[in-house]
């Protein structure tokens, strides 16, 4: 029985019906079922910030080195260690350099050395600098030592005898220009025939006062971005001196007393020009 099962079941797997000249073999279909997958989940995003650090430059500034707080005259030529007697008497002094120029505004400006300027840039919007100074008004008066006056020997500036104040040019530059775009002694005089020129701001009486401009760049002027390396930056100064003599003719009433003679007062002022209106800051 076993054996009659097994001989069908072959006949199943090979049937061949022979009907007239054809002959066929019939074969069990086969079905594959695969299994279940399940569906792809959506892969998960992110949120990603967008930077990039970035030093800035420092921004450019203006400085100014020499500004005299007093202006102290002294005996000079003939008259040093020599004592006041009635003949004139001259008295003057070197004032420290005035200097200005532009460096970075973090790191400062090198006030030892204006030539080793700060890297820096105006970011398209530079600066003008104007330096000023003024002959208040008022002659000289004198006291002692002690400070008792003695207008015996008060004077005032003349046209013989001024306060003057020179000037002179010393290393101005700007560099984006290929030359110096500084201009000085602005209301002063010339000296006739000096080289380089010599300027002067003389007071000749002790009414009014006496003005002009020190030292200057307009701002249209200015580099904007200054090389990084020396020499580079915009800068100059000036060589200045003060000098007037104390009259003839005159008699102190303290004899042998060490006098001290207070002048008009000498007046600075920085303007920077950033374009905007009213000027500068």
């Amino acid at each position: 029985m076993a054996k009659q099962s097994e001989t069908v079941r072959r006949a199943i797997g090979a049937v061949c019906v022979v009907t007239g000249l054809v002959c066929a073999t019939l074969l069990p279909t086969r079905v594959y079922v695969s299994a279940e997958i399940p569906p792809q989940e959506t892969p998960p995003g992110d949120s990603a910030e967008t930077d990039a650090t970035v030093r800035m430059k420092e921004r450019c500034i203006w400085y100014v080195d020499g500004v005299p707080a007093e202006i102290n005259l002294q005996p000079t030529g003939d008259d040093i260690g020599r004592l006041y007697d009635g003949t004139a008497y001259s008295l003057a002094v070197d004032l420290p350099d005035l200097t200005a120029w532009n460096s970075g505004n973090e790191t400062g400006g090198g006030v030892d050395d204006p030539d080793e300027h700060a890297w820096c840039t105006y970011f398209g919007a530079t600066s003008g600098i104007q330096v000023l100074g003024e002959w208040g008004a008022g002659g000289f008066t004198a006291a002692t030592a002690d400070e008792v006056a003695d207008s015996n020997l008060d004077f005032a500036p003349t046209a013989a005898n001024p306060l003057v104040m020179s000037l002179n040019e010393g290393i101005c530059r700007t560099p984006s220009q290929g030359m110096s775009a500084w201009t000085i002694g602005s209301g002063f005089s010339v000296v006739e025939g000096s080289t380089p020129p010599q300027y002067r701001l003389s007071k000749e009486s002790d009414a009014g006062t006496m003005a002009g401009v020190l030292i200057e760049q307009p701002r249209g002027s200015t580099t904007d971005t200054p090389a990084n390396s020396e020499l580079q930056n915009d800068r100059c100064n000036i060589e200045w001196s003060v000098s007037v003599n104390i009259p003839a003719g005159g008699t102190p009433r303290y004899a042998g007393e060490t006098y001290v003679f207070t002048g008009p007062t000498f007046t600075t002022e920085i303007v920077i020009d950033n374009g905007e209106s009213g000027g500068g800051e």
